[in-house]
């Protein structure tokens, strides 16, 4: 019972290079939680610090903060947060996540996240710049989907927080977020 552990004497990281990159990339991050910089201008500014270094730190911040956080465009901000979502979903099955019939709406949400995915990876700008009700109809003729689905869809694109290094999330945020749109 009273083994004794065996640390493991190989550091995980680099620790100067890994506090480097880390220091790098949270210095290029807007208060939104945006990066700024690109992975070859951090590592240009790095003086010990690999490229695998900044891609380790990067993932480590995606992992640590809010989902959405450390990402450079809107887009890829707000489908990291329907990943994260999805992949609660998915791993919920049926708990006390989901109220009433879990099975059913464990599977409505599902399909929903993944409709929203679709959106927010193909038609972001014309959601941002389009009126809603209109939207729905014709993606659901298009899609040949219930408008409920693409309805639920959207509302869970527009309750995503376009602004992951703030505290206050919502889609009122979206307009001075848009500027991270491509």
């Amino acid at each position: 019972m009273n083994k004794k552990r065996k640390l493991n004497k190989t550091p995980i990281i680099k620790p100067v290079a890994a506090d480097e990159a880390t220091d790098l990339v949270l210095s290029s991050m807007s208060e939104d939680g945006y990066l700024l910089a690109t992975d070859e201008e951090m590592l240009a500014a790095a003086r010990t610090a690999t490229a695998n270094d900044i891609r380790d730190a990067i993932t480590r911040i995606r992992q640590l903060g809010p989902p959405g956080i450390g990402y450079r465009t809107l887009r890829e901000c707000l489908l990291a947060q329907l990943w994260h979502r999805l992949t609660a979903v998915k791993s919920a099955k049926g708990h006390a996540f989901f109220l009433g019939s879990p099975k059913k709406l464990a599977v409505q949400a599902k399909l929903a996240l993944e409709v929203a995915l679709y959106i927010v990876d193909k038609h972001l700008r014309e959601l941002h710049h389009a009126d809603k009700s209109m939207l729905i109809r014709k993606w659901a003729l298009e899609w040949d989907r219930p408008e409920a689905l693409i309805e639920a869809a959207i509302e869970c694109i527009l309750n995503l927080n376009p602004r992951p290094g703030h505290p206050c999330p919502g889609i009122a945020a979206m307009a001075s977020a848009s500027k991270y749109l491509n």
